[in-house]
């Protein structure tokens, strides 16, 4: 059994990165951990920031990054200096958690990191827990397909539901369940208003247990415009449910090259809806995807977790 000891540090405009950082470096030398591990790319970047006031012999600073949107953001010339001192930053530390493969190559396109600070970890669920949670009853009546995620840019709900419109009238009865909030809400709720869908389309905004949603949905849809992983993917795909996605890196890497889920060209809305079109209606095409997909989500299990953290994995 691993112990995860959560410390709070106390972060605002006052006190700033650098005092955060010292603050920090003060309670890893007190509490002289095994290996401290810090969440995204900001709080990796100031766990770099804090082994310039001291690093803790015997100790492994491990960072980690979830996104790939690193390059999109700073990827053009004037932001060479930025890119420089994220460098300097994440190389201070022992290793780099990358949740996927794409992640690895954002990482090294975007801040130039050294390939033997980077491991690629993918992101693990708890596939008993997630298929217990998932028996949760539910109080809906009709068939849908799902899509779990913030209603932001993106996670490119717009491809989504003109998809769906092109298939609506085909399938009268089926619905699409959008399972998050997020600051495009407004603009989300426009789109299915002028598409004609009010009717067809049910945000049901954020739920503690999307997993009973997923569990009886006919399929899972991705219209996402970069991933760094794609997490509910896996969960989907746990709970026997067939998944369609736009192709991009990450998501092709965790759909294991399109064996476990069905793989549209990014944007292109038609493909997606004749996709999901045969999804829906091939049974043996259902029960492929269905099978690989219950394959594929054992590579993620929570019982690779003590092999992760373990200083042996990290110290190789």
């Amino acid at each position: 059994m691993i112990h995860f000891p959560h410390i709070s540090l106390k972060r605002n405009k006052l006190n700033g990165d650098i005092f955060y950082a010292k603050r920090l470096s003060e309670v890893i030398k007190s509490e002289k951990p095994d290996i401290v591990y810090a969440f995204f790319r900001s709080m990796s970047t100031i766990l770099g920031l804090s082994t310039f006031f001291g690093k803790e012999t015997g100790t492994i600073y491990l960072g980690s990054v979830h996104n790939t949107d690193n390059y999109i953001k700073y990827g053009s010339l004037k932001h060479i200096p930025y890119r420089v001192m994220i460098k300097v930053l994440l190389e201070k530390l022992d290793g780099i958690v990358c949740v996927s493969n794409t992640v690895k190559r954002d990482l090294k396109q975007t801040f130039w990191i050294k390939d033997d600070k980077l491991k690629v970890v993918y992101n693990l669920i708890d596939i008993d827990k997630i298929r217990k949670q998932a028996d949760e009853s539910i109080n809906v009546d009709f068939d849908y397909i799902i899509a779990v995620g913030r209603l932001e840019d993106q996670k490119g709900y717009p491809y989504m539901l003109r998809a769906f419109k092109l298939i609506s009238e085909k399938f009268k009865d089926l619905h699409l369940l959008i399972i998050g909030e997020g600051s495009k809400k407004n603009q989300v709720e426009k789109l299915i208003e002028e598409l004609g869908l009010k009717n067809k389309v049910h945000l049901l905004g954020y739920q503690l247990n999307p997993y009973k949603y997923i569990k009886r949905a006919k399929a899972y849809l991705m219209t996402s415009i970069y991933e760094g992983f794609g997490l509910v993917l896996v969960e989907a795909m746990a709970l026997g449910i067939p998944v369609i996605a736009f192709d991009i890196p990450a998501v092709r890497e965790v759909l294991n090259d399109g064996k476990a889920g069905v793989l549209v060209p990014f944007g292109d809305i038609n493909a997606f809806a004749k996709g999901l079109e045969k999804l829906l209606t091939d049974r043996n095409l259902r029960e492929y995807y269905i099978k690989n997909g219950l394959i594929r989500a054992k590579d993620f299990d929570i019982s690779k977790l003590d092999k992760i953290f373990s200083k042996d994995f990290w110290e190789k």
